[in-house]
């Protein structure tokens, strides 16, 4: 009887280690998916930084040109001079 408890226990130590095994290889398959999520996450915000940065430099350029254009109206007497308020 002592033989067959003890069989009883080592088939299903057998098992449970068979089980940890498997939870253990998909906890390494997450853990790698969520590293490559959390770096796909940081490009995006070195994405998103970078198209602020363009963003800022392009209406920049705008407020230069919009300018230039109201200079070179009153030059050309194409548009009335703003009033001093």
């Amino acid at each position: 009887m002592a033989d067959e408890s003890d069989n009883l226990i080592l088939v299903y130590s057998r098992r449970m280690d068979t089980t940890l095994a498997r939870v253990d290889e998909r906890i390494g398959d997450l853990t790698l998916r969520v590293n490559d999520v959390q770096a796909s996450i940081a490009g995006l915000r070195r994405h998103q930084a970078q198209d602020a940065g363009v963003v800022a430099h392009m209406q920049a350029q705008l407020d230069r040109l919009r300018d230039e254009i109201e200079r070179i109206k009153r030059r050309l007497e194409i548009s009335p001079s703003p009033v001093a308020e």
